[in-house]
């Protein structure tokens, strides 16, 4: 049976209305599975992070700070006469590590001494203390003899004379006292040239650079022969026995007056990426909340010796974890 032009068209729209009406009615549960395919995988991102947030106790990207790092400088302008150590040598508190050239010092020193031993000698002399009493003596002598040869026989000296024996006695007092006034002059200059020879002493060790810490020498700025003058560094010195951790905490989280001395075991990734696990506590806690919401807490870790060298130093990435 043929069909005519104007039935085959009528069949072909309404093929066409029924696709129409056919195809959204698919297309939902398409989409609704590829939502549902698409929420599993954002419901897990957002899990992770929710599981992330939910332990306030774990603070991450926290880092190992010395505890002390000095740059020991000069004191005292001058030619580096000597450098005691190099990069990498461990030294102890007081060390000689460099020193300053002190020839001159040293020669102000001396001068001082000899000036202070003759000064002394000259306080501790007592001949001219002596020899200006024996002089008293005599003009007293003389003086008494003339009053007595007038008390016998009137104006057998006559008042002039005595008047001058008289006048020569009591010189010869004054003299008594001028010799002890010297003499305690020069323990006065005894005492000041001492004074010059301690401060020539303090400018000698002034001159010689001692570690202020034990530790170990991290960088050298200055060599021997070098011209340095007060305030230049000479090297840097970092204690290595004890580390400070420093990281952030969430202020909403914690109060800083909860968190000092709070137990915590802080995990160190070395160098090389091995993990360290140390015991520690809080000792600060900052009381200034950043932009962020957050602020400061710090422990201190214990460090040991790997042989030659350190298992930690300053730098390290580390977390900390409240107990």
């Amino acid at each position: 049976m043929r069909l005519s032009r104007s039935a085959c068209l009528a069949c072909l729209l309404m093929g066409s209305s029924l696709v129409a009406q056919f195809l959204p009615a698919q297309s939902l549960p398409f989409d609704e599975t590829e939502s549902e395919a698409v929420a599993p995988s954002s419901a897990g991102s957002a899990g992770v992070a929710e599981e992330d947030a939910v332990d306030p106790n774990l603070i991450t990207r926290c880092f190992t700070i010395p505890i002390i790092a000095v740059d020991v400088a000069a004191t005292e302008a001058g030619v580096l006469a000597k450098l005691e150590v190099e990069e990498g040598d461990a030294v102890e508190l007081d060390q000689l590590v460099a020193k300053i050239d002190d020839r001159e010092a040293v020669a102000q020193r001396q001068v001082a001494m000899h000036q202070y031993q003759a000064a002394k000698k000259q306080a501790e002399n007592e001949i001219t203390v002596e020899a200006a009493d024996k002089a008293t003596e005599v003009a007293k002598a003389e003086m008494d003899t003339a009053l007595d040869a007038n008390r016998r026989t009137p104006n057998a000296f006559s008042t002039t004379e005595v008047r001058k024996l008289r006048l020569n006695w009591e010189r010869s007092g004054l003299q008594t006292d001028m010799a002890r006034h010297e003499n305690v002059v020069a323990a006065l200059e005894a005492r000041a040239k001492y004074s010059q020879y301690e401060q020539a002493g303090v400018m000698i060790e002034r001159r010689q650079l001692k570690a202020p810490h034990p530790g170990v020498v991290m960088q050298v700025f200055k060599r021997q022969g070098n011209w340095v003058s007060p305030g230049d560094k000479i090297l840097r010195l970092v204690r290595m026995d004890k580390l400070k951790v420093t990281g952030r905490v969430s202020a909403s989280a914690f109060h800083w007056r909860d968190v000092v001395g709070r137990p915590v075991e802080v995990t160190v990734t070395l160098a090389g990426g091995k993990q360290l696990k140390v015991g520690s506590k809080i000792i600060f806690a900052g009381q200034e909340v950043e932009e962020d919401g957050t602020y400061r807490i710090t422990c201190e870790i214990d460090n040991q010796l790997d042989g030659s060298s350190w298992q930690m130093g300053p730098g390290l990435e580390a977390s900390i974890r409240l107990l």
